[in-house]
């Protein structure tokens, strides 16, 4: 199987490959699809875990800044899943993938140390050791069964804390930087997918195992450098700026 169908195989509410190449748009492929909406242009070009996959590009003053336009419900049990391939650390925690209204409510980072990090509505995960080879894709996992939240990389689970109770929260999806926008993730971002469920080890380790062998991506060693130019900030709404074309990708399957 390949990692496509691995994850399709657990149906993921929300599945972000972001293989769209240059665009504002970012489809989702989940079993509910809500159509990420960017206020930076697409970097394309870059190959994902996969050899057909893609990967978004994150610079080190705007992030990604990816932002649903419309506000999604999602509700615990929970899995959030993201690939990352760190270029260098900066100064502050980077953030790679983060649901909030505007609060955050579950994210997965990497702090200034390069400990990997994951939140859960006021509970804070850390794993025991920095990443060890930043220029590399790694799989950052968090679940939470109402009972216990847990923080897994590459597979394994490395920590979990308990935490009692639904959550439920209407909400934005954020790549590459905070609900504040701010914490830019300095690297690359792939396969970002929410569950409604909290998936087990086994499954998160089958997802590990399906991205075997990892691709590199173009431009991902040495620097930080986009194939597509500099990042243009959109100052404008994105319907004004798409018209009705963009309305209908934004609300396809």
């Amino acid at each position: 199987m390949t990692y496509l169908t691995t994850v399709l195989a657990d149906n993921p509410a929300h599945y972000w490959r972001l293989a769209d190449g240059s665009s504002l748009i970012l489809h989702d492929i989940g079993s509910a699809p809500t159509h990420l909406a960017a206020n930076v242009t697409v970097s394309g070009g870059y190959t994902g875990i996969e050899s057909l996959a893609g990967s978004q590009f994150s610079n080190t003053v705007n992030g990604v800044g990816f932002q649903d336009d419309r506000l999604m419900t999602i509700a615990s049990p929970i899995t959030v899943e993201a690939w990352f391939w760190q270029l260098r650390r900066r100064a502050s925690e980077g953030a790679i993938v983060e649901l909030g209204d505007p609060t955050r409510r579950w994210a997965l980072y990497v702090e200034a140390t390069g400990t990997l990090a994951a939140y859960v509505s006021g509970v804070v995960l850390t794993a025991p050791a920095p990443v060890a080879s930043e220029q590399a894709w790694h799989q950052l996992v968090l679940t939470f069964d109402e009972l216990t939240a847990r923080l897994y990389f590459d597979g394994a689970l490395v920590t979990s804390l308990p935490n009692i109770g639904h959550i439920s929260t209407l909400c934005n999806c954020y790549v590459g930087e905070t609900t504040a926008g701010t914490s830019p993730f300095c690297g690359f971002v792939s396969e970002v997918a929410v569950f409604p469920t909290a998936l087990s080890a086994a499954r998160i380790a089958a997802h590990f195992a399906a991205a075997s062998p990892l691709a590199t991506p173009a431009g991902g060693v040495g620097g930080a450098t986009s194939s597509s130019g500099a990042v243009l900030t959109i100052t404008g709404s994105l319907d004004a700026l798409t018209g009705d074309v963009t309305k209908d990708l934004r609300n396809a399957p």
